[in-house]
Protein backbone atom coordinates (compact mmCIF):
# COMPACT_ATOMS: atom_id res chain seq x y z
CA UNK A 1 0.00 0.00 0.00
CA UNK A 2 1.89 2.78 -1.10
CA UNK A 3 1.16 6.15 1.18
CA UNK A 4 3.47 9.48 0.67
CA UNK A 5 5.37 9.85 4.57
CA UNK A 6 5.14 12.58 6.55
CA UNK A 7 8.39 14.08 7.57
CA UNK A 8 9.06 15.11 10.66
CA UNK A 9 8.53 19.22 10.79
CA UNK A 10 10.95 21.62 11.61
CA UNK A 11 11.25 23.16 14.97
CA UNK A 12 12.47 26.62 13.47
CA UNK A 13 15.83 27.81 11.67
CA UNK A 14 18.47 25.94 13.60
CA UNK A 15 22.51 27.33 13.63
CA UNK A 16 25.46 25.10 14.42
CA UNK A 17 26.94 22.13 13.15
CA UNK A 18 25.27 19.75 10.92
CA UNK A 19 25.68 16.01 10.39
CA UNK A 20 26.35 13.34 12.79
CA UNK A 21 28.23 15.44 15.43
CA UNK A 22 25.10 17.84 15.53
CA UNK A 23 23.54 18.96 19.27
CA UNK A 24 20.46 16.70 17.53
CA UNK A 25 22.97 13.61 18.03
CA UNK A 26 24.30 14.49 21.26
CA UNK A 27 20.32 15.10 22.53
CA UNK A 28 19.13 11.60 20.99
CA UNK A 29 22.18 10.10 22.33
CA UNK A 30 21.09 11.12 25.84
CA UNK A 31 17.56 9.83 25.48
CA UNK A 32 15.75 12.40 24.03
CA UNK A 33 12.85 11.02 22.87
CA UNK A 34 11.87 14.73 20.37
CA UNK A 35 15.69 14.62 19.52
CA UNK A 36 15.77 10.69 18.61
CA UNK A 37 12.61 11.12 16.65
CA UNK A 38 13.79 14.22 14.29
CA UNK A 39 17.51 12.11 13.96
CA UNK A 40 15.36 9.44 12.34
CA UNK A 41 13.59 11.45 10.11
CA UNK A 42 16.53 12.77 8.54
CA UNK A 43 18.31 9.73 7.90
CA UNK A 44 15.11 8.50 6.81
CA UNK A 45 15.50 11.54 4.17
CA UNK A 46 19.15 11.37 4.27
CA UNK A 47 19.37 15.38 3.98
CA UNK A 48 20.91 18.40 6.61
CA UNK A 49 24.19 16.08 6.01
CA UNK A 50 23.09 13.18 7.32
CA UNK A 51 23.38 9.84 4.82
CA UNK A 52 20.31 8.04 3.91
CA UNK A 53 19.63 5.25 6.22
CA UNK A 54 16.49 3.47 6.63
CA UNK A 55 18.05 0.63 9.11
CA UNK A 56 19.84 3.90 11.13
CA UNK A 57 15.96 5.82 10.81
CA UNK A 58 14.31 2.18 12.80
CA UNK A 59 16.67 2.22 14.60
CA UNK A 60 16.22 6.06 16.26
CA UNK A 61 12.53 5.89 15.55
CA UNK A 62 12.13 2.74 17.49
CA UNK A 63 13.99 4.61 20.55
CA UNK A 64 11.92 6.86 20.47
CA UNK A 65 8.63 5.25 20.27
CA UNK A 66 9.97 3.18 23.02
CA UNK A 67 9.27 6.62 25.31
CA UNK A 68 6.04 7.07 23.74
CA UNK A 69 6.39 9.43 21.05
CA UNK A 70 3.12 9.02 18.79
CA UNK A 71 4.93 10.36 15.73
CA UNK A 72 7.95 7.92 15.80
CA UNK A 73 5.38 5.22 16.88
CA UNK A 74 3.45 5.89 13.35
CA UNK A 75 7.03 6.36 11.19
CA UNK A 76 7.88 2.98 12.98
CA UNK A 77 4.65 1.21 12.08
CA UNK A 78 5.17 2.48 8.55
CA UNK A 79 8.52 1.08 8.14
CA UNK A 80 7.41 -2.50 8.87
CA UNK A 81 4.07 -2.46 7.37
CA UNK A 82 6.34 -1.31 3.60
CA UNK A 83 9.74 -2.96 5.16
CA UNK A 84 11.63 -0.30 4.53
CA UNK A 85 15.28 -0.29 6.42
CA UNK A 86 13.68 -4.05 8.81
CA UNK A 87 11.62 -6.72 8.02
CA UNK A 88 8.47 -6.54 7.05
CA UNK A 89 6.13 -7.73 9.41
CA UNK A 90 2.49 -6.30 9.49
CA UNK A 91 1.79 -7.78 13.08
CA UNK A 92 4.83 -5.41 14.75
CA UNK A 93 3.04 -2.68 11.87
CA UNK A 94 -0.49 -3.01 13.32
CA UNK A 95 1.62 -3.07 17.48
CA UNK A 96 2.69 0.79 16.35
CA UNK A 97 -0.35 1.98 14.35
CA UNK A 98 -2.24 1.14 17.41
CA UNK A 99 -0.12 2.81 19.73
CA UNK A 100 0.36 5.68 17.97
CA UNK A 101 -3.39 5.85 16.91
CA UNK A 102 -4.20 5.41 20.70
CA UNK A 103 -1.95 8.51 21.47
CA UNK A 104 -4.23 10.53 19.30
CA UNK A 105 -2.03 10.65 16.03
CA UNK A 106 -4.96 11.21 12.58
CA UNK A 107 -1.89 10.08 10.04
CA UNK A 108 -1.96 6.44 12.59
CA UNK A 109 -5.20 5.99 12.56
CA UNK A 110 -6.22 6.56 9.08
CA UNK A 111 -3.23 3.87 8.34
CA UNK A 112 -4.35 1.77 10.45
CA UNK A 113 -7.61 2.01 8.42
CA UNK A 114 -5.83 1.70 4.86
CA UNK A 115 -3.79 -1.36 6.48
CA UNK A 116 -6.70 -3.01 7.72
CA UNK A 117 -8.68 -2.61 4.10
CA UNK A 118 -5.47 -4.64 2.30
CA UNK A 119 -5.01 -6.51 5.04
CA UNK A 120 -8.19 -7.41 7.59
CA UNK A 121 -8.49 -11.25 6.97
CA UNK A 122 -5.06 -11.84 8.49
CA UNK A 123 -5.25 -9.33 11.47
CA UNK A 124 -8.87 -9.61 12.13
CA UNK A 125 -8.51 -9.89 16.04
CA UNK A 126 -8.29 -6.16 17.20
CA UNK A 127 -11.51 -5.18 18.79
CA UNK A 128 -11.97 -2.00 16.98
CA UNK A 129 -11.05 -3.15 13.24
CA UNK A 130 -14.23 -1.32 12.31
CA UNK A 131 -13.45 1.79 13.90
CA UNK A 132 -10.01 2.30 11.87
CA UNK A 133 -11.57 1.00 8.78
CA UNK A 134 -14.46 3.56 8.70
CA UNK A 135 -12.07 6.39 9.66
CA UNK A 136 -10.30 5.02 6.13
CA UNK A 137 -13.57 4.64 4.39
CA UNK A 138 -14.57 8.33 5.88
CA UNK A 139 -11.21 9.79 4.19
CA UNK A 140 -12.41 8.55 0.80
CA UNK A 141 -10.36 5.42 0.41
CA UNK A 142 -12.39 2.91 -1.79
CA UNK A 143 -10.78 -0.27 -0.13
CA UNK A 144 -11.65 0.29 3.32
CA UNK A 145 -15.40 0.78 2.18
CA UNK A 146 -15.40 -2.41 0.37
CA UNK A 147 -13.55 -3.86 3.63
CA UNK A 148 -16.03 -2.55 5.89
CA UNK A 149 -19.34 -4.04 4.37
CA UNK A 150 -17.04 -7.27 3.88
CA UNK A 151 -16.07 -7.15 7.77
CA UNK A 152 -19.56 -6.82 8.97
CA UNK A 153 -21.01 -9.34 7.01
CA UNK A 154 -18.18 -11.84 8.23
CA UNK A 155 -18.82 -10.42 11.74
CA UNK A 156 -22.72 -10.46 11.65
CA UNK A 157 -22.96 -12.53 14.98
CA UNK A 158 -21.32 -9.54 17.31
CA UNK A 159 -22.40 -6.64 14.51
CA UNK A 160 -26.11 -5.36 15.35
CA UNK A 161 -27.39 -4.19 11.99
CA UNK A 162 -30.54 -2.92 11.09
CA UNK A 163 -32.07 -4.69 7.64
CA UNK A 164 -31.64 -1.71 5.99
CA UNK A 165 -28.08 -1.34 6.92
CA UNK A 166 -27.51 -5.00 6.27
CA UNK A 167 -28.97 -4.51 2.64
CA UNK A 168 -26.56 -1.43 2.05
CA UNK A 169 -23.86 -3.58 3.55
CA UNK A 170 -24.40 -6.11 1.29
CA UNK A 171 -24.66 -4.24 -1.58
CA UNK A 172 -21.70 -2.97 -1.22
CA UNK A 173 -20.57 -6.30 -0.55
CA UNK A 174 -21.50 -7.41 -4.24
CA UNK A 175 -19.95 -4.77 -5.59
CA UNK A 176 -16.61 -4.94 -3.86
CA UNK A 177 -17.25 -8.96 -5.16
CA UNK A 178 -18.21 -8.03 -9.00
CA UNK A 179 -14.97 -6.09 -9.03
CA UNK A 180 -13.29 -9.60 -8.38
CA UNK A 181 -12.56 -9.10 -4.65
CA UNK A 182 -12.12 -13.05 -3.03
CA UNK A 183 -12.63 -11.63 0.26
CA UNK A 184 -16.05 -10.23 -0.87
CA UNK A 185 -16.97 -13.20 -2.82
CA UNK A 186 -16.03 -15.23 0.17
CA UNK A 187 -18.66 -13.03 2.49
CA UNK A 188 -21.44 -12.89 0.20
CA UNK A 189 -21.14 -16.55 -0.46
CA UNK A 190 -21.72 -17.09 3.68
CA UNK A 191 -24.65 -14.42 2.77
CA UNK A 192 -26.44 -16.33 0.67
CA UNK A 193 -25.41 -19.56 2.43
CA UNK A 194 -27.15 -18.55 6.08
CA UNK A 195 -29.92 -15.78 4.19
CA UNK A 196 -27.82 -12.85 5.77
CA UNK A 197 -29.38 -9.80 3.54
CA UNK A 198 -30.82 -12.29 1.06
CA UNK A 199 -32.92 -15.14 0.45
CA UNK A 200 -30.77 -18.37 1.39
CA UNK A 201 -30.03 -19.74 -2.19
CA UNK A 202 -27.41 -22.78 -1.98
CA UNK A 203 -26.98 -22.36 -5.70
CA UNK A 204 -26.23 -18.89 -5.58
CA UNK A 205 -23.94 -18.94 -2.66
CA UNK A 206 -21.86 -22.43 -4.27
CA UNK A 207 -21.14 -19.60 -7.39
CA UNK A 208 -19.83 -17.22 -5.18
CA UNK A 209 -17.70 -19.43 -2.95
CA UNK A 210 -15.88 -20.89 -6.07
CA UNK A 211 -14.78 -17.51 -7.87
CA UNK A 212 -13.77 -16.85 -4.85
CA UNK A 213 -11.39 -20.63 -4.28
CA UNK A 214 -10.45 -20.14 -8.22
CA UNK A 215 -8.84 -16.82 -7.03
CA UNK A 216 -7.02 -18.91 -4.54
CA UNK A 217 -8.51 -17.93 -1.32
CA UNK A 218 -7.12 -20.70 0.56
CA UNK A 219 -10.59 -20.94 3.10
CA UNK A 220 -12.61 -20.59 0.06
CA UNK A 221 -11.20 -23.82 -1.42
CA UNK A 222 -11.88 -25.19 1.89
CA UNK A 223 -15.55 -24.60 2.09
CA UNK A 224 -15.75 -25.48 -1.88
CA UNK A 225 -14.47 -29.10 -0.14
CA UNK A 226 -17.09 -28.77 2.47
CA UNK A 227 -20.24 -27.95 -0.09
CA UNK A 228 -18.77 -30.53 -2.38
CA UNK A 229 -18.58 -33.41 0.61
CA UNK A 230 -22.07 -32.31 1.92
CA UNK A 231 -23.54 -31.88 -1.44
CA UNK A 232 -24.84 -28.00 -0.77
CA UNK A 233 -25.02 -26.06 -4.10
CA UNK A 234 -23.83 -28.92 -6.13
CA UNK A 235 -23.99 -32.73 -6.10
CA UNK A 236 -22.09 -34.65 -3.98
CA UNK A 237 -18.72 -35.27 -5.20
CA UNK A 238 -16.28 -36.85 -2.43
CA UNK A 239 -13.52 -36.77 -5.01
CA UNK A 240 -13.89 -33.14 -5.75
CA UNK A 241 -13.96 -32.56 -1.82
CA UNK A 242 -10.79 -33.72 -1.46
CA UNK A 243 -9.54 -32.53 -4.96
CA UNK A 244 -10.70 -28.45 -3.43
CA UNK A 245 -9.24 -29.75 0.27
CA UNK A 246 -5.87 -30.52 -0.92
CA UNK A 247 -5.96 -27.34 -2.64
CA UNK A 248 -6.45 -25.67 0.76
CA UNK A 249 -4.06 -27.02 2.42
CA UNK A 250 -1.24 -26.20 -0.01
CA UNK A 251 -2.66 -22.51 0.33
CA UNK A 252 -2.36 -22.80 3.89
CA UNK A 253 -5.63 -23.46 5.25
CA UNK A 254 -6.04 -24.43 8.86
CA UNK A 255 -9.31 -26.59 8.28
CA UNK A 256 -8.64 -28.33 5.41
CA UNK A 257 -6.19 -31.18 7.20
CA UNK A 258 -9.09 -31.69 9.73
CA UNK A 259 -11.47 -32.09 7.01
CA UNK A 260 -9.49 -34.62 5.15
CA UNK A 261 -9.23 -36.58 8.51
CA UNK A 262 -12.92 -36.66 8.57
CA UNK A 263 -12.99 -37.37 5.23
CA UNK A 264 -10.71 -40.57 6.24
CA UNK A 265 -12.88 -41.74 9.20
CA UNK A 266 -15.81 -41.42 7.06
CA UNK A 267 -14.03 -43.93 4.85
CA UNK A 268 -13.88 -41.96 1.60
CA UNK A 269 -12.46 -44.37 -0.93
CA UNK A 270 -9.15 -43.45 -2.22
CA UNK A 271 -8.04 -41.60 0.87
CA UNK A 272 -6.90 -44.76 3.76
CA UNK A 273 -3.86 -45.27 1.55
CA UNK A 274 -2.67 -41.75 1.18
CA UNK A 275 1.07 -41.29 3.12
CA UNK A 276 -1.05 -38.23 4.53
CA UNK A 277 -4.05 -39.92 5.66
CA UNK A 278 -2.87 -40.76 9.21
CA UNK A 279 -1.60 -37.22 9.95
CA UNK A 280 -4.88 -35.89 8.93
CA UNK A 281 -7.09 -38.10 10.96
CA UNK A 282 -5.20 -37.28 14.05
CA UNK A 283 -5.72 -33.28 12.74
CA UNK A 284 -9.23 -33.69 13.19
CA UNK A 285 -8.99 -35.80 16.34
CA UNK A 286 -7.11 -33.25 18.34
CA UNK A 287 -9.08 -30.97 17.01
CA UNK A 288 -12.56 -31.90 18.06
CA UNK A 289 -13.72 -34.12 15.69
CA UNK A 290 -15.25 -37.37 17.42
CA UNK A 291 -15.97 -39.47 14.55
CA UNK A 292 -12.19 -39.21 13.69
CA UNK A 293 -11.34 -39.84 17.95
CA UNK A 294 -13.74 -42.88 17.55
CA UNK A 295 -12.05 -44.26 14.20
CA UNK A 296 -8.49 -43.46 15.37
CA UNK A 297 -9.18 -45.26 18.51
CA UNK A 298 -10.58 -48.34 16.74
CA UNK A 299 -7.23 -48.17 15.18
CA UNK A 300 -4.84 -47.87 18.23
CA UNK A 301 -7.10 -51.19 19.70
CA UNK A 302 -6.78 -53.58 16.67
CA UNK A 303 -3.76 -52.08 14.91
CA UNK A 304 -4.39 -50.84 11.73
CA UNK A 305 -2.23 -48.49 10.06
CA UNK A 306 -1.07 -47.81 13.56
CA UNK A 307 0.85 -49.33 16.32
CA UNK A 308 -1.27 -51.41 18.29
CA UNK A 309 -1.87 -49.63 21.79
CA UNK A 310 -4.90 -50.47 23.55
CA UNK A 311 -4.56 -48.03 26.09
CA UNK A 312 -4.34 -45.16 23.35
CA UNK A 313 -7.57 -46.40 21.87
CA UNK A 314 -8.87 -46.57 25.39
CA UNK A 315 -8.28 -42.92 25.43
CA UNK A 316 -9.37 -41.63 21.21
CA UNK A 317 -12.47 -43.13 22.39
CA UNK A 318 -13.53 -42.34 25.52
CA UNK A 319 -12.73 -38.61 24.13
CA UNK A 320 -15.50 -39.32 21.76
CA UNK A 321 -17.70 -40.62 24.05
CA UNK A 322 -17.52 -37.24 26.27
CA UNK A 323 -18.57 -35.91 23.02
CA UNK A 324 -21.51 -37.63 22.88
CA UNK A 325 -20.76 -39.87 20.27
CA UNK A 326 -22.23 -42.87 20.82
CA UNK A 327 -20.40 -45.34 18.98
CA UNK A 328 -17.31 -44.80 21.02
CA UNK A 329 -19.53 -45.64 23.92
CA UNK A 330 -21.11 -49.00 22.51
CA UNK A 331 -17.10 -49.63 21.48
CA UNK A 332 -15.78 -49.34 25.05
CA UNK A 333 -18.41 -51.00 25.88
CA UNK A 334 -17.01 -54.38 23.99
CA UNK A 335 -13.21 -53.52 24.42
CA UNK A 336 -14.12 -53.55 28.17
CA UNK A 337 -16.41 -56.72 28.24
CA UNK A 338 -13.73 -58.55 25.96
CA UNK A 339 -10.47 -57.32 27.08
CA UNK A 340 -9.70 -55.82 23.80
CA UNK A 341 -6.13 -54.58 23.31
CA UNK A 342 -4.33 -56.07 26.15
CA UNK A 343 -6.64 -53.94 28.67
CA UNK A 344 -8.59 -55.76 31.59
CA UNK A 345 -11.59 -56.94 31.24
CA UNK A 346 -14.49 -55.25 33.56
CA UNK A 347 -18.21 -56.00 33.62
CA UNK A 348 -18.84 -52.78 35.66
CA UNK A 349 -17.41 -50.34 33.10
CA UNK A 350 -18.20 -52.71 30.22
CA UNK A 351 -22.50 -52.40 31.63
CA UNK A 352 -21.94 -48.67 32.36
CA UNK A 353 -20.93 -47.70 28.91
CA UNK A 354 -23.76 -49.95 27.43
CA UNK A 355 -26.27 -48.28 29.28
CA UNK A 356 -24.73 -44.81 28.52
CA UNK A 357 -25.06 -45.53 24.78
CA UNK A 358 -28.30 -47.02 25.06
CA UNK A 359 -29.88 -43.96 26.97
CA UNK A 360 -28.21 -41.65 24.48
CA UNK A 361 -30.48 -43.66 21.88
CA UNK A 362 -28.34 -45.62 19.97
CA UNK A 363 -30.36 -48.46 18.57
CA UNK A 364 -27.76 -51.00 18.59
CA UNK A 365 -26.54 -50.24 22.12
CA UNK A 366 -30.19 -50.84 23.43
CA UNK A 367 -30.91 -53.58 21.83
CA UNK A 368 -27.41 -55.26 23.07
CA UNK A 369 -28.96 -54.26 26.65
CA UNK A 370 -32.44 -55.52 26.08
CA UNK A 371 -30.48 -58.75 26.16
CA UNK A 372 -28.15 -58.25 28.57
CA UNK A 373 -31.77 -58.38 30.98
CA UNK A 374 -32.60 -61.44 29.22
CA UNK A 375 -29.39 -63.21 30.13
CA UNK A 376 -29.51 -62.31 33.79
CA UNK A 377 -33.24 -63.84 33.95
CA UNK A 378 -31.79 -67.08 32.00
CA UNK A 379 -28.62 -66.98 34.55
CA UNK A 380 -30.72 -66.90 37.47
CA UNK A 381 -28.81 -63.79 38.61
CA UNK A 382 -32.05 -61.46 37.24
CA UNK A 383 -35.83 -61.45 37.38
CA UNK A 384 -39.00 -61.36 35.91
CA UNK A 385 -38.40 -57.52 36.81
CA UNK A 386 -35.37 -58.27 33.85
CA UNK A 387 -37.41 -59.41 31.74
CA UNK A 388 -40.15 -56.48 31.51
CA UNK A 389 -36.65 -53.87 31.25
CA UNK A 390 -35.64 -55.97 27.99
CA UNK A 391 -39.13 -55.40 26.61
CA UNK A 392 -38.89 -51.66 27.20
CA UNK A 393 -34.91 -51.43 25.35
CA UNK A 394 -36.44 -53.88 22.64
CA UNK A 395 -39.30 -51.40 21.92
CA UNK A 396 -36.82 -48.32 22.07
CA UNK A 397 -34.72 -49.63 19.23
CA UNK A 398 -37.36 -51.56 17.30
CA UNK A 399 -39.20 -48.10 16.96
CA UNK A 400 -36.05 -47.03 15.69
CA UNK A 401 -35.81 -49.31 13.16
CA UNK A 402 -33.70 -52.09 14.33
CA UNK A 403 -34.11 -55.72 12.78
CA UNK A 404 -32.63 -57.28 15.44
CA UNK A 405 -34.42 -55.45 18.23
CA UNK A 406 -37.89 -56.14 16.25
CA UNK A 407 -37.03 -60.04 16.03
CA UNK A 408 -36.27 -59.99 19.89
CA UNK A 409 -39.45 -57.83 20.36
CA UNK A 410 -41.17 -60.60 18.60
CA UNK A 411 -39.93 -63.29 20.30
CA UNK A 412 -41.54 -61.08 23.65
CA UNK A 413 -44.64 -60.89 22.15
CA UNK A 414 -44.85 -64.81 21.04
CA UNK A 415 -43.48 -66.14 23.90
CA UNK A 416 -44.95 -63.40 26.22
CA UNK A 417 -41.92 -63.15 27.89
CA UNK A 418 -41.71 -59.95 30.16
CA UNK A 419 -45.38 -58.92 28.62
CA UNK A 420 -49.00 -60.87 28.08
CA UNK A 421 -48.97 -62.89 24.96
CA UNK A 422 -50.00 -61.70 21.56
CA UNK A 423 -49.20 -63.86 18.76
CA UNK A 424 -50.75 -61.01 15.79
CA UNK A 425 -48.50 -58.30 17.57
CA UNK A 426 -45.30 -61.00 17.15
CA UNK A 427 -46.48 -61.52 13.46
CA UNK A 428 -46.54 -58.10 12.76
CA UNK A 429 -42.99 -57.38 14.48
CA UNK A 430 -41.55 -59.99 12.68
CA UNK A 431 -42.77 -59.35 9.15
CA UNK A 432 -41.17 -55.89 9.82
CA UNK A 433 -37.72 -57.56 10.41
CA UNK A 434 -38.55 -60.36 7.98
CA UNK A 435 -38.64 -57.51 4.93
CA UNK A 436 -35.13 -55.89 6.76
CA UNK A 437 -33.55 -59.22 6.27
CA UNK A 438 -34.07 -61.02 9.25
CA UNK A 439 -33.44 -64.62 8.71
CA UNK A 440 -34.48 -65.30 11.92
CA UNK A 441 -37.84 -63.19 11.83
CA UNK A 442 -38.35 -65.12 8.41
CA UNK A 443 -38.50 -68.17 9.72
CA UNK A 444 -40.44 -67.40 12.70
CA UNK A 445 -42.72 -65.81 10.25
CA UNK A 446 -43.19 -68.66 7.79
CA UNK A 447 -44.04 -71.15 11.20
CA UNK A 448 -46.94 -68.85 11.97
CA UNK A 449 -48.10 -68.56 8.65
CA UNK A 450 -47.24 -72.75 8.42
CA UNK A 451 -49.78 -73.08 11.18
CA UNK A 452 -51.76 -70.19 11.65
CA UNK A 453 -50.08 -68.59 14.22
CA UNK A 454 -51.33 -64.87 15.00
CA UNK A 455 -52.21 -64.59 11.29
CA UNK A 456 -54.59 -66.34 8.75
CA UNK A 457 -52.76 -69.57 8.26
CA UNK A 458 -51.08 -69.61 4.45
CA UNK A 459 -49.35 -72.58 3.66
CA UNK A 460 -47.92 -70.83 0.28
CA UNK A 461 -46.60 -67.48 2.08
CA UNK A 462 -45.14 -69.90 4.59
CA UNK A 463 -43.09 -71.81 1.48
CA UNK A 464 -42.54 -67.81 0.48
CA UNK A 465 -40.70 -66.75 3.75
CA UNK A 466 -38.68 -70.04 4.46
CA UNK A 467 -37.11 -70.12 0.86
CA UNK A 468 -36.33 -66.43 1.76
CA UNK A 469 -34.24 -67.50 4.94
CA UNK A 470 -32.93 -70.16 2.79
CA UNK A 471 -31.47 -68.06 0.19
CA UNK A 472 -30.21 -66.02 3.02
CA UNK A 473 -28.08 -68.33 4.68
CA UNK A 474 -30.16 -70.31 6.93
CA UNK A 475 -29.27 -73.62 6.80
CA UNK A 476 -31.95 -75.07 8.87
CA UNK A 477 -34.82 -73.51 6.56
CA UNK A 478 -33.27 -74.67 3.62
CA UNK A 479 -33.34 -77.95 4.87
CA UNK A 480 -36.79 -77.66 5.57
CA UNK A 481 -38.05 -76.79 2.49
CA UNK A 482 -36.46 -79.68 0.70
CA UNK A 483 -38.49 -81.60 3.25
CA UNK A 484 -41.50 -80.11 2.58
CA UNK A 485 -41.25 -80.00 -0.99
CA UNK A 486 -40.35 -83.48 -1.00
CA UNK A 487 -43.35 -84.56 0.61
CA UNK A 488 -45.55 -82.49 -1.40
CA UNK A 489 -44.29 -83.82 -4.15
CA UNK A 490 -44.93 -87.31 -3.00
CA UNK A 491 -48.52 -86.86 -2.05
CA UNK A 492 -47.57 -87.69 1.52
CA UNK A 493 -49.22 -85.82 3.62
CA UNK A 494 -50.73 -82.63 3.51
CA UNK A 495 -47.80 -80.44 4.79
CA UNK A 496 -49.28 -80.46 8.50
CA UNK A 497 -46.14 -82.22 9.73
CA UNK A 498 -43.93 -80.59 12.78
CA UNK A 499 -40.69 -79.39 11.53
CA UNK A 500 -37.49 -78.84 13.43
CA UNK A 501 -36.83 -74.91 13.17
Amino acid sequence: MARKKKRPRKRGKRRGPRGPDSPLLFLARRGNPEAQFRLGGMYLAGDEGFRYDPAKAVRWFRKAAEHGHAEAQFYLGDAYLEGDGVEEDLWEAQKWFLAAAEAGSDDAALALGMMYADYWTELDDHPQIERWLEIAADAGYEPAEDALAVFRLDDDDDYEIDPEELHATLQSALQAAWRGDADAQFLVSRAYSEGLGVPQDDDEAFRWLRAAAKQGDAEARNNLGVAYAEGRGVKQDFEKAVRWYRAALAGGSGFAAYNLGVLVAGGVAGLEDDPDAMGWLHTAAEGGSAPAQFDLGCRHILGIGVEENGAKGEEWLALAAEDGFLPAAHALSRLYEEGLGDLPRSETKAEARLREAAEGGLSGAQNEYGMRCVDRWITGEGSEEDLAESVKWFRMAAEQGDAEARNNLGFSYETGRGMERDEAEAARWYRMAAKQGSTASQVALAVMYLFGRGVEEDKEEGMRWLRMAAEGGREDARQVVEQIEGVLEAGEGEGDEEFDL
